[in-house]
């Protein structure tokens, strides 16, 4: 996606929006960058943090891009056999992009929840591993979660 000269974030966002038809940001006051992350477009994510996006803004509910990256995506159960490892291996890459650019694991929304819950609501265990192991994310989820993520299946159903 070509950006031209003096385009605003938020016109990057509109552009985001409207070519992601099967992702459409869920609120229009959602940050450029969360939406950007959650139609897993790393190109534009990239543009939108060398253009100065900031990494840890937040929406209205508190949550980061980082929260966005690692919450549910419904495109799993449409993606068979390779086409999965393929959105896995983005989403991934996106995760890895926002990390690098300073994103904060422990992030908390309004309610006090950090990343990791997303993962654990979400049931992606691989990013739960990802977020402790790889970026070194404390293993409390958040005020209304139980303290290890293991234990967080049962207590939380997305």
């Amino acid at each position: 996606m070509a950006v031209a000269a003096g385009v605003s974030l938020r016109q990057v966002g509109a552009i985001i929006a409207t070519e992601a038809a099967d992702n459409t940001p869920s609120s229009v006051d959602e940050p450029v960058l969360a939406a950007a992350v959650e139609g897993c477009h790393i190109g534009a994510v990239r543009l939108l943090l060398e253009a100065g996006a900031p990494v840890n803004e937040k929406c209205g509910q508190g949550r980061t891009a980082l929260h966005a990256s690692y919450a549910k995506d419904e495109r799993y159960e449409e993606y068979p056999g390779d086409g999965y490892k393929e959105l896995r291996n983005a989403r991934h890459e996106v995760h890895r992009v926002l990390v690098d650019a300073g994103a904060n694991v422990e992030a908390k929304d309004v309610e006090g929840q950090t990343p990791i819950f997303a993962c654990i609501g979400a049931g992606h265990l691989d990013d739960v591993q990802e977020l402790l192991e790889t970026f070194g994310a404390s293993a409390d989820v958040g005020r209304h979660g139980p303290r290890d993520p293991a234990d967080a299946r049962l207590h939380h159903r997305g």
